[in-house]
């Protein structure tokens, strides 16, 4: 039997979290204030990605405000 390595990336890159906000259709005032963070982490996660807690979160609020259906890869998430 051969090994299969799945390659589970958790995090969500710079591009993925603007492409989000920008679906969205958030400032990045707006934005913070959904994800209980600062404008400077905002700007920070758009050039440097951000950790999975944001993602996760990233996901349910795209769900919630009713911008996508649940799905296992997201418009802004690449497919692997």
């Amino acid at each position: 039997m051969q090994n299969t390595r799945i390659d589970i990336r958790l995090t969500m890159t710079g591009a993925e979290f603007k492409a989000w906000r920008s679906l969205m259709g958030w400032s990045m005032r707006e934005t913070g204030s959904r994800l209980g963070i600062n404008r400077n982490t905002v700007l920070d996660y758009e050039h440097n990605g951000a950790p999975e807690r944001i993602r996760l979160a990233c996901r349910a609020l795209a769900i919630d405000e009713k911008k996508v259906a649940t799905a296992v890869v997201y418009p802004w998430e690449r497919a692997t």
